[in-house]
């Protein structure tokens, strides 16, 4: 079973309802956006999981795992949202589109 621990940061994505989740970058990098904690609270964080010190490849996932934050996306906070990961046709890059959701100030 894969050890996950925290980035520079030693910090972990709080508990959380309603966000999203998608495999980017080939299936190396989990991204976490958005959703709410308990209470109503709105997140407007951006997390990435992934092998840690870059591993690839069909064990890379079987190894130590790392959370990273992420910088948060423009706008407020959204939760119950869909994502889908696009490949850029001009630059190949992987963009993340997301849809729909609620948007509520990031204090509630």
């Amino acid at each position: 079973q894969p050890t996950v621990s925290s980035g520079a940061s030693g910090a972990f994505p709080s508990g959380r309802r309603g966000h999203v989740t998608v495999a980017a970058h080939k299936g190396n990098v989990i991204v976490m956006q958005g959703g709410r904690k308990k209470h109503h609270v709105c997140l407007q964080d951006t997390w990435l999981l992934s092998p840690k010190d870059g591993a690839t490849g069909p064990d890379a996932w079987s190894g130590p795992l790392e959370w990273i934050e992420a910088e948060p996306l423009p706008g407020s906070c959204r939760w119950g949202h869909a994502a889908s990961v696009v490949v850029d046709p001009l630059g190949g890059n992987d963009l993340i589109a997301i849809f729909g959701g609620r948007q509520l100030s990031p204090d509630g």
